[in-house]
This record gives C-alpha cells, sequence and structure tokens, in this order.
C-alpha cells in the first residue's frame, strides 16, 4: 500500500468516525445530575415545580425551571436524577430572581 493510499484511508475513517459520533445525539454527551424538584409558591411569581441540582464537593445547589416535565414528577421533595440540556431563556421568579430554563431529555426518580 502506498504511503499516500494509507493517509487518504485513515482520512476516510476518521470522518466516518466523527460522523457516528455526533449520530449518538447530545444524550450521550450528558451526564446524570442528582435533583430535588420543589413546588415555589406564591406570594413571589415563581408558582411552578423547580429542580435543585446538587453541585459535587459543594454545600450549595444550582436551581432550573423545567420547560415541561411529566406530571409524574410534579411532586414536592422528589428526588431524581436528571439529565438536562440549559437553553438560553429565563423564568422569573420575583424575588428569586430570573431562574434558567432547561430541557429535560431524561428523567428518573431515585
Amino acid at each position: 500500500m502506498k504511503k499516500t493510499d494509507f493517509f487518504k484511508y485513515s482520512a476516510i475513517l476518521l470522518i466516518l468516525a466523527g460522523s457516528y459520533s455526533c449520530q449518538k445525539g447530545e444524550d450521550a454527551e450528558l451526564q446524570w445530575e442528582n435533583g430535588i424538584i420543589k413546588y415555589i409558591s406564591g406570594p413571589d411569581t415563581c408558582d411552578d415545580y423547580i429542580i435543585f441540582i446538587e453541585q459535587e464537593k459543594s454545600d450549595y445547589m444550582l436551581y432550573y425551571k423545567p420547560n415541561t416535565m411529566p406530571q409524574k414528577f410534579k411532586v414536592d421533595d422528589l428526588h431524581v436524577k436528571v439529565k438536562f440540556s440549559i437553553s438560553e431563556k429565563k423564568h422569573n421568579c420575583g424575588f428569586g430572581g430570573y431562574v434558567p430554563i432547561i430541557n429535560i431529555i431524561k428523567i428518573q426518580k431515585q
């Protein structure tokens, strides 16, 4: 095999491998996160379910508003594992400020 053929076939294999990995989708890149679902009621304007995500090696949590969430997960203090992507949109939670909105990819009870 010529040296130029070797490089040509190597380049083709790299392109095919790259396109295959892109086809797996964003789900393969996302990690499971531990969270707690809380209902945040008025007098604030939040008035919705928020997911608090635990942070490794930290005492604080990040919180997000799901864009949509199955009804069976709308339970106050429910512990879940969730895969999600963060959208560019934010939800107004009144005194709590603006909360990033997430798109849930997968969610399960713990």
